[in-house]
């Protein structure tokens, strides 16, 4: 995979963050789309040796 890929696939995750005006129901989504991002980030890293975990976490805008 290339770069241009990784940003696609973060800018993918970013704009599909959940929102909801139910903060229980919001938690949930949450949690969910961050195991996501964080098992998303856990295959691209063992594709790629120099991938950057923050970066990418940062692209999806997901709190640490």
């Amino acid at each position: 995979m290339t770069r241009k890929d990784y940003i696609a696939i973060a800018e993918t995750l970013r704009k599909n963050k959940p929102y909801s005006l139910d903060h229980e129901q919001q938690y949930d989504m949450i949690t969910q789309w961050e195991r996501c991002v964080r098992g998303i980030a856990g295959v691209l890293a063992s594709d790629n040796p120099l991938f950057d975990r923050r970066r990418f976490f940062e692209a999806c805008v997901l709190e640490e």
